[in-house]
């Protein structure tokens, strides 16, 4: 075990924060550390020049190895998503993707299952940061529910389910049994939630190949644009005719010049200064594509980069996003996953120009843990603040490790290549792991996605629920809301 548990402060009562500096000796300052009722009363507070990864596998059932954090990343809510009309709600199964809209006081959750024949989407209200509430969930019968996405004007939810669990689902999930009560189909289905506690069935849009594995959901030009990966990336089209009742347009598949490549999932956005509708496109080892999306749902290719200068670069590129920050624009991508030795990664490239993007930083943890698999992995995240007139100095980049848990990282010091600086706060405290009654027996992958509203961090944890953690930097500015 790498970390050196001598190196402790305090218990959670009263601990100190330190300098960030690698080679220094840790100075205390006289602060006290926030406390937290949803915290274990034996929580570790560490320094942030300490290593909480625990590389042995074996120890991560083991309460003691992950019952960690630093002084000022703390938690300040948590819900189970346990919900049910009849108050005896089923145990859900493998929490994965989390998508919020502050604006509409609304989230989506999405689980693989909740017992051995569904997958579920749960709506929150978050109109109390802290304190998310359930307000219902849909459940879809015989399908792997990969992820969830809500409309920027709040009407609409869109569920992507596939055939089968794809590689990042592991071993223990219980196979998806097909019967007559099927009410969703393999690809994306759409529901109407302007009635957030009552969602209603709109439409599924099949795909029988795969299904749907990842799912991005803008408006542009009053045209409702949805993206889908499966075989390959499908960008559809609807107009509302009328509220509650969106006609499509159809879809044009986005089949790069070298097809047969993978395709995982795709951001899509609006250049903060030419308006542009843009998407940043995974396509797994041939890295990310930029591609243009003004006469959507046609798409056409601005450019590429596949991993040239990377320190750490194995391919599996799975996500990628696009962001302003001090007048430069950037994409930042990682992969997912990772194994045989590769140290999972946060690239950033300066794509001023779409045609030569270039590696301008590089994140890793300084003492380079291989991934294996996905008990390491950086492929969730997102930046705040942005724009093109925020400085550097105040962008930070909250980053989910799953077992290593929610890290937060400043980007100045990731543009300069300081891998300890860069480092500003961890968290990997949860509920302790019983793995002879888990649900699932991949509940040691603890925190899986991560969205950001007014400086709360909400984490989806595979096994435990959505816990909502505070990072005393942010100080709650209410317009701190991350990029997804």
């Amino acid at each position: 075990m790498k970390r050196l548990m001598a190196t402790l402060l305090l218990l959670v009562t009263v601990a100190g924060c330190v300098d960030d500096n690698a080679d220094s000796e840790p100075v205390i300052e006289p602060t006290t550390c926030p406390e937290s009722p949803f915290e274990h009363p034996e929580v570790q507070i560490l320094n942030i020049t300490d290593d909480p990864i625990v590389d042995e596998r074996e120890l991560a059932w083991d309460f003691s190895t992950y019952n960690v954090r630093t002084c000022d990343l703390f938690t300040v809510g948590h819900t189970p998503l346990r919900w049910a009309a009849d108050g005896a709600p089923d145990p859900h199964g493998y929490i994965g993707e989390i998508d919020i809209k502050a604006e509409h006081d609304l989230a989506a959750v999405a689980a693989l299952g909740a017992g051995p024949e569904r997958g579920t989407a749960y709506l929150l209200d978050i109109s109390d940061r802290a304190n998310p509430q359930v307000l219902s969930s849909i459940e879809q019968g015989g399908t792997y529910l990969v992820d969830v996405k809500i409309s920027p004007d709040g009407r609409y939810l869109a569920a992507a389910s596939q055939t089968a669990p794809s590689a990042e689902l592991l071993e223990g999930v219980p196979p998806a049994t097909l019967g007559a009560e099927l009410t969703s189909n393999y690809g994306f289905t759409l529901y109407d939630i302007r009635d957030p506690s009552n969602p209603s069935y709109m439409m599924t849009y099949p795909d029988l190949g795969t299904g749907c594995h990842m799912l991005s959901f803008v408006i542009i030009q009053d045209t409702h644009v949805i993206a889908c990966v499966s075989d390959v990336l499908k960008v559809w089209g609807f107009v509302e005719a009328a509220p509650g009742t969106l006609v499509p347009l159809g879809f044009v598949p986005y089949v790069p010049t070298d097809a047969g490549t993978g395709l995982h999932d795709m951001t899509i956005s609006y250049d903060d200064v030419t308006g542009a509708p843009t998407m940043a496109v995974s396509r797994w080892e041939n890295g990310v594509d930029i591609v243009d999306l003004s006469n959507a749902p046609q798409a056409e290719f601005l450019g590429n980069w596949a991993g040239q200068g990377a320190t750490h670069w194995g391919g599996n590129l799975h996500t990628a996003m696009m962001f302003y920050a001090d007048g430069t624009r950037y994409v930042m991508a990682s992969p997912e996953y990772t194994s045989g030795g590769n140290v999972p990664s946060l690239w950033v490239l300066d794509a001023t120009d779409y045609g030569n993007m270039n590696l301008v930083g590089e994140w890793y943890h300084p003492n380079e843990h291989d991934s294996q698999g996905l008990f390491l992995t950086t492929h969730q995240w997102q930046v705040a603040p942005t724009g093109p007139d925020v400085p550097l100095e105040d962008v930070h980049v909250y980053l989910t490790m799953n077992h290593g848990g929610v890290w937060v990282l400043g980007f100045k010091e990731m543009l300069e290549g300081d891998l300890w600086g860069a480092i500003k706060g961890f968290h990997l405290t949860r509920t302790p792991l019983d793995e002879a009654t888990a649900v699932t027996a991949n509940a040691v992958l603890n925190t899986w996605d991560v969205n950001l509203v007014d400086g709360y961090i909400y984490g989806t944890d595979r096994a435990t629920g959505v816990w909502v953690l505070d990072y005393r930097g942010d100080d709650h500015l209410t317009d701190l809301t991350g990029f997804a």
